[in-house]
């Protein structure tokens, strides 16, 4: 089965054949760091996702739009969200600023959220001049990737700068 998802969703990107190197261990104990990937592109987002899985200390989740970000966000806190900046109904400032807005009335909203400053990537084929995060009490832009990069260069890079954050 796993076969079949990989075959099936590399077609269009590059091989899935690349060296794939863990992360350092993010934390004295076992407990795995949280991963949002928000990206209305499902086979890239998936991609990215099976490959940040191989690192056991990740828990990577995905959504296809902001608003199922949004639904995400009150359930877990996440330590890393790789946004895609050119969605259709929200762009990635609008996605940004609408969550803190949100956070403000959501009465589930996890504890962990309370004094957390979440890293946030921006994915996107956009010139990193035309992606202008918000200053927001929860979300600080950590770095810009190129969407048109290989899917090898992007993973390597999220974890690069996902370390660095940590």
């Amino acid at each position: 089965m796993l076969s079949n998802f990989v075959a099936g969703s590399l077609t269009t990107y590059d091989s899935f054949f690349l060296p794939l190197l863990p992360l350092r261990n993010l934390s004295k104990t076992k407990k795995y760091k949280r991963v949002l990937i928000i990206d209305d592109d499902q086979a890239m987002a998936n991609q990215i996702q099976l490959l940040l899985q191989f690192d056991r200390d990740l828990k990577v989740s995905v959504a296809q739009d902001p608003f199922e970000a949004m639904d995400l966000m009150t359930e877990h806190a996440y330590d890393l969200i790789v946004l895609e900046w050119d969605l259709p109904k929200l762009n990635g400032h609008e996605t940004l600023v609408a969550a803190e807005k949100g956070f403000k009335f959501e009465p589930n909203l996890p504890l962990e959220w309370e004094n957390k400053k979440v890293p946030v990537i921006i994915l996107s084929s956009c010139e990193k001049s035309k992606c202008k995060p918000p200053y927001t009490k929860h979300f600080k832009y950590l770095a810009h990737v190129k969407k048109t990069k290989p899917i090898s260069e992007i993973v390597d890079l999220l974890r690069f700068h996902f370390q660095r954050a940590v």
